[in-house]
């Protein structure tokens, strides 16, 4: 037997692993049409979308994983430009060309070095930039109200 075996009510032997591949094919119970191995299918229990396809849609949506080399100046950032072409994560199951899509991208690319040329940049810049904020005790609405003028008890 290929994996672990379970005693039934009446002392029989079931094997869980074997009896899950023998019916990954057939319709769950339930109302999200999919079948035991996750596959979404159709009212003819045909497989119209796989379980690994769908979890890697959902992956791509949620990360913003580039392959894209990292530039550390606006000089090398502008010799990357002309190299690698950028890729728009940001819609992954867009209809729009890839023409369309790289020719935002290395515009906006091109937007952000020229602002930021003058500028330095990382860390240090980043928290230089950043506006002091004042931050004030929240009083207690007793307080509050012993604080105000006028008769406090009659």
């Amino acid at each position: 037997m290929a994996g672990k075996t379970y005693r039934s009510a009446n002392n029989r032997p079931v094997d869980m692993d074997t009896l899950r591949l023998k019916n990954e094919d057939i319709r769950a119970v339930g109302n999200m049409n999919v079948n035991a191995r996750g596959d979404r299918v159709n009212n003819e229990n045909k497989t119209v979308d796989s379980r690994n396809k769908r979890i890697s849609r959902q992956y791509k949506k949620q990360t913003n994983v580039v392959d894209q080399p990292v530039a550390e100046s606006i000089a090398e950032a502008k010799k990357l430009e002309n190299t690698v072409e950028p890729v728009d994560t940001r819609n992954v199951d867009s209809a729009d060309t890839p023409e369309k899509t790289t020719q935002e991208t290395t515009a906006s690319i091109a937007e952000t070095a020229e602002s930021s040329s003058e500028e330095p940049q990382g860390l240090a810049a980043a928290i230089a930039r950043a506006k002091e904020v004042k931050q004030e005790e929240t009083v207690p609405p007793r307080q509050a109200a012993q604080q105000k003028p006028g008769v406090k008890k009659i």
